[in-house]
């Protein structure tokens, strides 16, 4: 029998820290079962105990991550019930640790500050410029276009390149972030080791340029009730138009603002039809890729806005929440008739899969 290992088994196998062994041999059904029932813990936005996980470390064998994630698995009595306000106009407070997958990311360019503040009079609080998801202890899943200049409609494309913002040395991860400047002793900050941009993929005979890039950082990060990997979708994951999803960052709450949030914040959306999307972005210069998410709220009043980017579009999926999108761009910030637009990471898991598995220590 082959010992090959598909990168989605080697995914699900890096992704619940089975560092030793568990990609060794074939992927069996009755193994790949056994991993899939374990990432369903991945996504619950509440746990109990989180005291005994304050100092937590990554674990150093597969039982004792398997056991820590077994332990805080039911949520506490006096947790928040996990459904979002259909009546969300630009987003509502989230919840200290309610999306404990959020990473704030920071730029340290003195230049790019300067730019923001001078040129644009837009006031960016703690160095935020982009949004991003936990999905492993020394890995976040962001969008491309925070790293690299690319024809997307956020403020920030025609600055980055020139800037030099895809050095991973100018980057700092942010997780346990609720509110920007200020200390909750749940903040944790990790330098950016390698930056690793999503190369192009085929779909529907077309080639299409994702949205995605991985940053590996520097020292994994302890998981505790305020920082826990988000839940990757399967490959056979799809999206169905009227799917209720959630959307969060610290994006400006309207596009006039001169300043994004220092809350974490979300929003509640819907998957729209991806031809109906097409239909309305016919004739802008914001063209739709195949393959790509479009989403929004109610009568459009609800989406991501700058500064949102690199967050996530999560959908419930197996009991939790699932990373189905990140935020990649859109028709100004809810703007009637036009869905933000999300980069599909079920298109890309192939990629992601492979670099974790090729890059983990």
């Amino acid at each position: 029998m082959s010992k090959a290992v598909t990168p989605s088994f080697a995914l699900a196998c890096v992704l619940v820290g089975l560092w030793f062994g568990c990609c060794s041999g074939a992927a069996t059904r009755m193994t790949m079962e056994g991993i899939r029932q374990q990432l369903a813990n991945c996504g619950k936005s509440h746990y109990e105990s989180p005291e005994a996980f304050a100092d937590w470390p990554i674990a150093e064998s597969p039982n004792s991550l398997l056991s820590a994630i077994a332990a805080i698995d039911a949520p506490p009595e006096n947790a928040p019930a996990e459904t979002v306000e259909k009546r969300i106009v630009g987003g509502i407070s989230s919840q200290r640790g309610q999306w404990p997958w959020l990473v704030s990311l920071r730029n340290d360019n003195k230049m790019l500050h300067e730019v923001f503040d001078k040129l644009y009079k837009i006031k960016v609080h703690g160095r935020h410029y982009c949004g991003g998801v936990l999905i492993h202890p020394q890995w976040v899943l962001t969008a491309k276009h925070c790293f690299t200049n690319r024809d997307l409609d956020f403020l920030t494309r025609s600055l980055m390149l020139d800037l030099e913002a895809d050095s991973p040395c100018a980057w700092t991860a942010v997780v346990g972030e609720h509110e920007i400047g200020r200390q909750d002793n749940t903040e944790l900050e990790r330098a950016i080791r390698k930056i690793f941009l999503a190369p192009n993929l085929t779909v529907a005979e077309e080639s299409v340029d994702p949205d995605l890039a991985l940053l590996r950082l520097r020292r994994p990060v302890p998981l505790s009730r305020f920082v826990r990997p988000a839940c990757l979708p399967m490959e056979q994951d799809r999206l169905v138009p009227g799917t209720d999803c959630v959307v969060a960052g610290w994006g400006k709450t309207s596009s006039l603002d001169m300043h994004h949030s220092e809350r974490l914040l979300h929003a509640s959306v819907k998957i729209h039809d991806e031809s109906d999307c097409a239909v309305a972005y016919r004739n802008d210069t914001i063209n739709l890729r195949p393959g790509e998410i479009c989403a929004a709220g109610e009568n459009y009043a609800t989406d991501a806005c700058q500064f949102d980017s690199g967050g996530p579009l999560m959908c419930r999926q197996r009991n939790g929440w699932t990373v189905s999108g990140i935020v990649s761009r859109g028709k100004d910030c809810a703007m009637r008739g036009y869905p933000g637009i999300y980069a599909n990471v079920t298109a890309s898991i192939d990629w992601i899969a492979r670099v974790l598995h090729e890059h983990q220590i």
